[in-house]
């Protein structure tokens, strides 16, 4: 029985061995060959988000302005305002894809393709407005579309 210890002893120390030595062969190849490299640093520059300008009406600077709406959605109404001139020209600018319908009352009734295109300027209509005593102008489109309008007394 004292040889069978032995052999056991001599077995579990083999089996210990061989384990040691796998762990050293695993170390080695674990271990880098070269020195650490530098840390890397990543530069990253920061995004910034632009919202698009508000639409505002295009129109020349030279006419005197009798009321305006900027960035506009959905129906408003730009009025009333008193006439002080036999005509007016009505500027309206629309964004999206659409239409919307522009009325000055008791005058005329047009209906304004709207564009993609940002640098689009808009329709200008010069209108008759002797038999009006307010100019009430009323837009009306789809909340997707934004739109811009302006009354003003025509230079010509």
């Amino acid at each position: 029985m004292d040889q069978l210890a032995r052999r056991c002893t001599a077995g579990a120390v083999a089996i210990g061995l061989i384990a040691l030595a796998g762990c050293a062969v695993s170390e080695d190849l674990e271990r880098p060959t070269s020195a650490p490299s530098e840390p890397s640093t990543i530069v990253t520059t920061p995004s910034t988000t632009t919202s698009p300008s508000p639409l505002e009406p295009s129109y020349p600077d030279e006419e005197t302005v009798l009321g305006s709406l900027a960035d506009q959605r959905g129906t408003n109404v730009l009025g009333p305002i008193p006439r002080d001139s036999d005509r007016v020209a009505v500027y309206v600018r629309c964004r999206g894809w659409g239409s919307i319908e522009v009325t000055l009352d008791g005058v005329a009734t047009f209906t304004n393709a709207c564009s993609e295109d940002f640098e689009d300027l808009g329709v200008r209509n010069v209108l008759d407005v002797r038999y009006v005593s307010d100019l009430r102008l009323t837009l009306s489109g789809d909340n997707s579309l934004v739109w811009a309008a302006a009354i003003t007394v025509p230079l010509d």
